[in-house]
């Protein structure tokens, strides 16, 4: 079997379960009307999210730019509580062979999870500080990897002492207010947007990259999922051009999988190789269940599937 390596991005979850895409992330309720975060010179403040980051960031104004990061969460946060009966992605990773199979995504969120019900457990090729999980985790056999480039709202990160836990998939809007870390720091969650420089960053977190660059290389098949190559991307654009064989197949799954294909070609990728599926997230989960008879269960089934599941991630007991 050939080495399968999916590449998820926004569109995905967007389709899935209505999260935000990159243009309408942090405008729920979070900024309109705020005077909390930086007015661009010269436009008007219906600006893109991501404007607002890069030029806090290149104005070195850092409460500005947390601000907008904590603006991140909370939106993600709120949409994935109420997204925990998550079918589709659930369709979509059961019976995934995980030697055979990786997933780099670019998203924040917590749809992408362990399911034991279905015997998925995700390895997120990180070492973190919960030894209660450790202990339960090293005795599973069989982890599907992922690989999360931006960080994940679950990953509690102490940016005095180095600590990193994983909380459960289901972290709410409060979840970090005042969540103290046993050195007498707070716990926030670790997310890292686009426009940060990587070599700033933890070094575990650069490893991560390192990691992805590995599965790029070794792919024999790449499936982008809901990802359209955002111009701001671009430490995430040079990974995939610089890591992944011109000859390498491509399948892009996306609503607009011509404009995408497009995109790949601008970036020196042969068209010949590249196939569309021009269909959203959805479709194409249900279109690969009609092919293999492969489904989850009900949404009632997946309520009980996450409450058998929770002592692989949780809160604050590590």
């Amino acid at each position: 079997m050939a080495k399968e390596l999916y590449i998820i991005g926004a569109g995905a979850s967007h389709a899935a379960a209505q999260l935000p895409l990159g243009r309408e992330l942090g405008w729920l309720n979070f900024l309109e009307g705020s005077t909390s975060y930086p007015d661009i010179p010269g436009q008007r403040k219906n600006y893109f999210f991501d404007q607002m980051l890069a030029y806090s960031y290149d104005q070195k104004n850092w409460k500005a730019f947390k601000n907008l990061k904590k603006a991140i969460y909370a939106h993600i946060s709120i949409k994935c509580i109420y997204e925990y009966q998550n079918v589709i992605f659930d369709n979509f990773l059961k019976n995934k062979n995980p030697s055979e199979t990786s997933i780099i995504t670019f998203n924040f969120d917590t749809l992408i999870r362990d399911n034991s019900e279905n015997n998925v457990y995700i390895d997120y090729l990180i070492n973190f500080n919960n030894k209660k999980r450790n202990s339960i985790f090293k005795k599973i056999q069989q982890k599907l990897p992922l690989i999360k480039l931006h960080g994940s709202i679950e990953w509690a990160y102490c940016y005095k002492c180095g600590k990193l836990i994983l909380l459960e998939p289901w972290v709410k809007p409060e979840t970090y207010n005042n969540y103290m870390c046993t050195c007498g720091g707070l716990y926030e969650p670790f997310i890292a947007v686009p426009h940060e420089n990587i070599i700033q960053l933890p070094v575990w977190f650069q490893e991560l990259w390192n990691l992805a660059a590995h599965e790029l290389k070794k792919a024999e098949k790449i499936y982008f999922i809901g990802y359209s190559f955002p111009e701001y991307d671009t430490e995430a654009i040079k990974l995939l051009q610089d890591n992944i064989d011109k000859d390498t197949a491509i399948v892009v799954v996306d609503p607009h999988s011509e404009t995408v294909k497009d995109r790949l070609a601008e970036l020196g990728f042969k068209r010949n190789n590249i196939l569309s599926e021009n269909m959203g997230f959805k479709d194409y989960v249900e279109k690969t269940i009609q092919k293999t008879g492969v489904a989850s269960g009900s949404t009632k089934e997946n309520i009980s599937t996450f409450d058998k599941a929770k002592d692989l991630s949780f809160n604050g007991n590590f």
